[in-house]
């Protein structure tokens, strides 16, 4: 734009679909979810991100920045069924003698944990001599320090005292924020 100032931004909008309910009818050992979620579609999921840059004149230095929302995980409760809580309703154990069956409890691509916010800055101060440059940089990342879950345990593992022992519980959380200062000579 006038005066050296860069404005990028997009989205994007898509969902997912699977139907695999005529390989399943014939192969139902395929799936651990099991022919229930043969036919599966994602919610429309969206994401926007956007960047900026601008040089202050006279005193050459640069500001910029990017900015990104992005859908959350899907939430799913894979139970790890064992042979006693599922041969009962077959009338007989589990083909092949194994112990357990995975079983989503939870209808997939319907739950979407809390999405991902991010903000990212950068100051520059540019250094001109005469054909050289040098920048010092300072990079502000997760400005507004989000502590937004990127994934989380989908086992669910019911505890003996009848709660969740392990079910939703983060596996890797969005950095807290922190700063970095960097330099960059060109020659």
């Amino acid at each position: 734009l006038r005066n050296g100032l860069f404005i990028q931004r997009g989205t994007s909008t898509g969902r997912t679909s699977t139907h695999n309910c005529q390989i399943l009818a014939v192969l139902p050992e395929i799936s651990p979810s099991g022919v229930p979620y043969c036919h599966q579609d994602s919610n429309w999921l969206t994401q926007f991100k956007g960047a900026a840059s601008y040089t202050v004149p006279r005193i050459d230095v640069g500001l910029s920045g990017t900015f990104q929302l992005l859908p959350g995980p899907d939430i799913d409760a894979n139970w790890a069924a064992p042979n006693s809580a599922i041969s009962p309703s077959l009338g007989h154990n589990l083909a092949g003698g194994v112990a357990t069956q995975t079983v989503n409890l939870v209808t997939p691509n319907t739950i979407y944990n809390d999405s991902l916010t991010q903000l990212d800055l950068r100051v520059a101060k540019i250094f001109r001599m005469g054909t050289t440059r040098a920048t010092i940089n300072l990079d502000l990342y997760n400005v507004t320090n989000s502590n937004t879950i990127l994934t989380l345990n989908n086992g669910f593992v019911p505890s003996a005292t009848g709660g969740l022992a392990t079910w939703q519980i983060p596996t890797a959380i969005l950095q807290p924020r922190f700063w970095k200062i960097g330099a960059q000579f060109d020659f």
